[in-house]
């Protein structure tokens, strides 16, 4: 996967917020497992680890969310930055200059107005260090997931 742009409510790279499950696996081409989040579920997740990449389906094995890990060093870009090597305070001074409206959550801060949050469980003692992932998602995401 070579194009990682994110585009907000839309897209990250090729993959485009609503694509099929079966259209993914083939897209990136790429070793995955998957993940069914408990024995009732009807939901699932495959995880892309060479790629850095978990992708969340709905109940219609459709794109709902993509999280992209920073250990692969995979560039994620947005608003004319990569994203992966920026600390956590300036990720969090950018998404505040872009949107008045972040959220801080248990490990890290959401944006709206982008549909992306920052996660990184030691936000509070090293804000100066790389984050672990960024989650972003489809417009209905919320709503889905009440």
């Amino acid at each position: 996967m070579k194009n990682r742009d994110f585009i907000p409510y839309i897209s990250f790279g090729d993959i485009q917020f609503g694509d099929k499950c079966e259209d993914v696996r083939k897209y990136l081409n790429s070793p995955f497992f998957q993940v069914y989040f408990d024995t009732d579920s009807k939901t699932f997740s495959d995880f892309f680890d060479d790629l850095g990449l978990k992708i969340e389906y709905d109940e219609a094995n459709t794109v709902l969310s993509i999280e992209t890990f920073n250990y692969t060093e995979f560039p994620v870009n947005f608003l004319s930055n990569n994203l992966i090597p920026m600390t956590y305070a300036a990720l969090e001074q950018l998404f505040k200059a872009n949107d008045p409206n972040v959220e801080p959550f248990s490990i890290g801060f959401y944006s709206p107005k982008f549909g992306i949050s920052i996660c990184f469980e030691n936000f509070d003692d090293s804000p100066d260090e790389t984050t672990t992932s960024f989650h972003i998602v489809r417009k209905d995401y919320m709503e889905i997931n009440k």
